[in-house]
């Protein structure tokens, strides 16, 4: 059906339909929020007044700025598409990264029945899985459709269209031999067209001689065009490679302005010169088609998707582009280092309208850090060039200020975590034993700054700064939060070295250990947490020196101390010195960290030395901030799979169902490794089989996720409740409406009830019905899944697969005993359905077995709601 008609529809029909367009594009990312955002955006800013449920989102979340989560978008699509027919309509999925294809079928294949779903895409790994359950047709070019393209090009072509005149053979041998190499694809018979055009192209035989020259691959034609680009002029030739490394590279698409001002940039000016900005016509014509502009988005790309994985490829092999971050980088530096663009210093609220003189700005600013990362030779003459005009940037002021506030601006500062969540939300202030005793204000300094950038040596030129190591910005965070939560543990080992420390016994130390332990650093994240405990906050005098130096492990043989003596002198203390010994808390604190340390390195002799001697109190809940080191040994030696130290700590009477800063038990985050040997412990000591964390997810949700059927068997014999919902469904809703047969098999043989509902009353034979997994339907009704099980629409699982011309399932539900009378919401029975559909097929089964329409039915009533 054409856009038009979709458009069309709403008016035609008079009821309250709705029609949603999701345009993909591999060069825009897209997070599944933001494509389920723009949906409901589509279906409601027309409707007057605004649905009640999407004020009431709005007045919950827009208060603090917070976003709803996929769940709840999902939630509240459902909601306003459930009395209404909508069309959703998904252009060019191929172009969506893998990652996100999945959820975002998933999610608009559970909205039901009211929602018509089109999608188009090339063939890709994962289209079979994805398409399942659609009715898929074929699209290719017309070989009529070429051939009028390929007449229009020549007629409008003056060149082509002489020759042609004057050859009259030429034409015809255009047609075929363009026919015949494009496989069928316009992409390639648009460019194909555009290398008989080229300026180089002047004379007859030169057509002919391109023509016998064509290629039916597109790697082979993207080759030919860079070889095209290569033989122009070395000014043009120049500014087409740039072009193609930034429209290739660059971490977003540049908008049209953006772009210019990038290509207008000489590394060795210090200034900003209008004059050399190129026209954007001469910016798409000397790539020689590779490029094209898109006005829709006010941007340039290449051509193809196809084109980006050619340009990816020769990025490491081609010289032209295998410096292509290092110029990228230079050409960000540069522009941020323009005296024009040095901020007097105003209110941090403030923000000039420079960025608008200056569209390049803020691109520059949010993401030299990525080009300088990403620099394929760091010891080459260029990277240096762009680590110095970093540099510059972090070191004076009122360049540094700008950056910060075109970072500011553009929600670039405070940083994501490498899964998204802000870390702002993480800052340290919750620490009671930080002393307040500076008044001046706080701000991100240069450390801050190239923390975040991740470069070594650019936070070595700004770790002997006074006073920078521990220096907190206006959010709490420090230079080794920042390094931390962003991944970068090579930079956070430096700032631990250069005497970073971090208060592990606020609640928020400890989560920050958490973070480590079970991000992906690998080995390296058994360092970082060592540093990180050698090296505590704990607590710090008035002159800000440290009272606690990187800790010695004691001799297993001491005795144990008193208990600590509250008047302890509250000075500054170092005991470097061996003969020195802590007293009081700082000695307490001691402990409580080597119990941590001894937990990760799984040291179970040492444990039973520190708790034998009543070093610690494990059952400790007075003291939070000791309290809470108890739950990070616990959870070390979880995440390290310490299975003696666990035995031990729980021994002693450590919380078993203790939480994580996700809201995780022991049992989840065992489950999560996938540990069978910890599950096993912990389910042997009482661990809650029933607790949820922050996604209100249980120990046997997680596993049967991921599949991890091991675990789920160990949990489901151990008495879990198998059929609980979480995201809205039980993981055999989600089984069924994928079609993963095993899954299913498996699920129902755990004991899930076969005809569990999920949120929008929809069971798993419903799903399988919609989707046309026949094997799943025969399984489920094998299972006695309830073949007449109405959801909240009054639809069966024969009303789905009926409305979706799935015969193969229409047959098998009324083999076991379908209702072929059963009627909709909208007073519908499935005949009713497949004859508005023009289903011959399927009309003469469900007639041959007895159905009838509900007019048939009840010829006293009009039938359907509209």
């Amino acid at each position: 059906m054409r856009l038009e008609e979709l458009n069309a529809q709403p008016r035609e029909s008079g009821g309250r339909s709705g029609v949603a367009f999701l345009y993909l594009n591999y060069q825009v990312h897209t997070s599944e929020s933001q494509l389920l955002g723009c949906i409901i955006r589509q279906l409601v800013e027309d409707e007057q007044p605004l649905p009640d449920t999407v004020k009431q989102q709005w007045a919950k979340y827009s208060v603090n700025g917070a976003a709803l989560d996929e769940q709840k978008l999902i939630d509240l699509l459902r909601n306003i598409t459930d009395d209404r027919k909508v069309y959703i309509v998904v252009d060019a999925l191929d172009e969506c990264p893998p990652i996100s294809r999945k959820p975002l079928i998933d999610a608009l294949t559970s909205l039901g029945s009211t929602v018509g779903l089109m999608v188009t895409s090339r063939h890709m790994a994962d289209f079979d899985q994805l398409s399942a359950g659609f009715c898929r047709v074929q699209i290719l070019a017309n070989s009529n459709d070429i051939s009028d393209y390929v007449n229009h090009r020549i007629d409008g072509n003056p060149r082509l269209l002489e020759f042609t005149t004057r050859d009259k053979s030429l034409r015809g041998d255009i047609h075929k031999t363009v026919l015949a190499k494009s496989q069928k694809m316009f992409l390639l018979v648009r460019l194909h067209m555009e290398s008989l055009e080229a300026d180089d192209i002047f004379v007859l035989d030169h057509v002919r001689e391109s023509l016998a020259q064509l290629t039916d691959r597109i790697d082979d034609k993207y080759t030919d065009i860079i070889h095209r680009i290569e033989q122009q002029t070395r000014s043009r030739r120049d500014l087409a490679i740039k072009t193609l490394c930034w429209v290739a590279y660059a971490a977003r698409p540049l908008s049209i302005g953006e772009l210019q001002h990038a290509l207008a940039v000489d590394v060795e000016d210090v200034a900003f010169r209008a004059g050399r900005t190129p026209r954007i016509d001469d910016i798409v014509g000397f790539c020689c088609g590779l490029v094209i502009l898109e006005t829709l988005s006010d941007t340039v790309r290449l051509v193809h998707y196809t084109a980006s994985t050619y340009m990816n490829d020769i990025h490491v092999k081609d010289q032209r582009f295998t410096g292509a971050h290092i110029m990228m980088a230079r050409i960000c530096g540069t522009y941020l280092c323009f005296q024009a663009l040095e901020e007097p210093d105003e209110p941090d609220g403030y923000i000039s309208t420079k960025p608008g003189a200056y569209p390049f700005a803020e691109y520059a600013a949010v993401y030299l850090g990525s080009h300088l990362r990403s620099m394929e030779d760091p010891q080459s003459n260029g990277a240096s060039h762009a680590i110095t005009l970093t540099t510059t940037i972090l070191d004076e002021r009122k360049k540094r200020k700008f950056y910060t506030r075109l970072l500011h601006n553009a929600d670039a500062y405070p940083p994501r975590t490498r899964g998204g969540s802000r870390i702002n939300d993480f800052g340290d202030d919750d620490s009671i034993y930080e002393t307040r005793a500076d008044p001046t204000e706080r701000e991100v300094t240069s450390l801050h700054l190239a923390a975040q950038i991740g470069i070594p040596c650019l936070v070595q030129t700004f770790l002997d700064v006074p006073n920078a190591v521990q220096a907190k910005d206006k959010y709490g965070l420090t230079p080794l939060i920042v390094a931390l939560y962003l991944g970068h543990a090579k930079i956070a080992s430096m700032l631990l070295d250069a005497g970073a420390s971090l208060d592990v016994r606020s609640r928020f130390g400890g989560r920050v250990l958490l973070f480590i332990a079970q991000s992906s650093y690998g080995h390296g994240h058994e360092k970082l947490v060592g540093q990180i405990l050698g090296r505590t906050t704990g607590v710090q005098s008035s002159t800000g020196q440290q009272r606690l130096q990187p800790f010695s492990r004691r001799s297993n043989s001491e005795q144990p101390r008193s208990e600590p003596d509250e008047s302890a002198n509250s000075g500054a203390i170092s005991y470097n010195n061996p003969s020195q010994a802590p007293t009081g808390h700082e000695s307490e604190l001691e402990d409580y960290l080597e119990l941590a340390w001894a937990a990760m390195k799984d040291d179970c002799v040492a444990i039973k030395a520190i708790i034998d001697q009543r070093r610690v109190v494990v059952t400790l809940t007075e003291d939070k901030g000791l309290s809470n080191l108890v739950t990070v040994a616990l959870f070390l030696a979880v995440e390290n799979q310490h299975t003696d130290v666990l035995k031990i700590l729980i021994g002693h009477g450590v919380d078993i169902n203790s939480r994580d800063f996700e809201d995780r038990t022991p049992l989840h985050r065992a489950v999560v490794q996938g540990c069978v040997k910890t599950v096993k412990l912990l389910l042997e000591h009482g661990a809650d089989l029933e607790a949820t964390d922050g996604w209100r997810d249980t120990p046997w949700l997680l596993a049967a996720r991921s599949s991890n059927n091991a675990i789920c068997q160990i949990l489901r014999d151990k008495g879990a409740d198998v059929n609980k919902l979480s995201h809205g469904e039980n993981p055999i809703n989600s089984a069924a409406r994928n079609g993963n047969l095993d899954d299913v098999k498996f699920l129902l043989n755990q004991g899930v009830n076969p005809s569990i509902r999920d949120n929008i009353s929809l069971t798993p034979l419903h799903w399988a019905a919609k989707c046309g997994h026949v094997e799943c339907v025969r399984l489920l009704l094998d299972a006695k899944a309830d073949v007449n099980a109405a959801n909240s629409r009054d639809q069966t699982p024969l009303h789905l697969a009926a409305e979706n011309g799935h015969v193969e399932c229409v047959r098998l539900l009324l083999d076991a005993g379908a209702d072929v009378s059963a009627a909709n919401y909208w007073d519908e029975t499935p005949l009713d359905i497949v004859m508005n559909r023009g289903n011959t097929a399927i009309e003469q089964i469900l007639r041959a077995a007895g159905a009838k329409s509900y007019s048939e039915l009840r010829p006293d009533t009009t039938g359907g709601m509209y």
